[in-house]
């Protein structure tokens, strides 16, 4: 199967294996967790033992990402859904990415955000993961691929 990925503005056609949920293809970012662990594992490779690379992520948070990047339709939504209890503070949406950075001995293998509903917002703890967001031969092409399309390697 061919799926047409986004890494930033980058258009990147890789084969893949996907999961199927009662015959709908599960829409995830899962290719960015997929960078974060080839990242740890070129990183293990190298030696480099005092750096660490964490996945994790802000849930809904009310930041001005959206206005400054969405649609008219998703920023629509967006406004409506932050008079809810659907979005939490962006404080709050920090939070993964702080105890990432401070927590001690935390599973590099884990993804982290909010644990409530949807995920969206509520404390942070860990997520699952889809197995094809761990898949190496699929980081490891999806890493390729982004060095080549984008000119840059990262030479770890």
């Amino acid at each position: 199967m061919i799926w047409e990925l986004k890494l930033s503005n980058l258009m990147i056609l890789i084969g893949i294996r996907a999961t199927l949920l009662t015959r709908h293809i599960v829409k995830v970012n899962w290719h960015k967790l997929c960078l974060i662990y080839e990242l740890q594992d070129r990183l293990k490779s190298a030696g480099k033992t005092d750096v660490k690379a964490y996945a994790c992520h802000p849930g809904s948070s009310n930041t001005n990402l959206i206005n400054t990047s969405g649609g008219g339709i998703t920023k629509f939504i967006f406004n409506l859904m932050k008079k809810t209890s659907m979005v939490q503070s962006a404080e709050l949406g920090a939070y993964p990415q702080l105890m990432c950075a401070t927590e001690e001995k935390l599973d590099e293998n884990g993804f982290y955000g909010p644990t409530g509903k949807r995920n969206w917002t509520g404390p942070v703890g860990a997520h699952h993961i889809e197995p094809h967001a761990k898949d190496k031969v699929i980081s490891k092409r999806l890493w390729e691929v982004s060095e080549k399309e984008t000119g840059l390697e990262w030479n770890i």
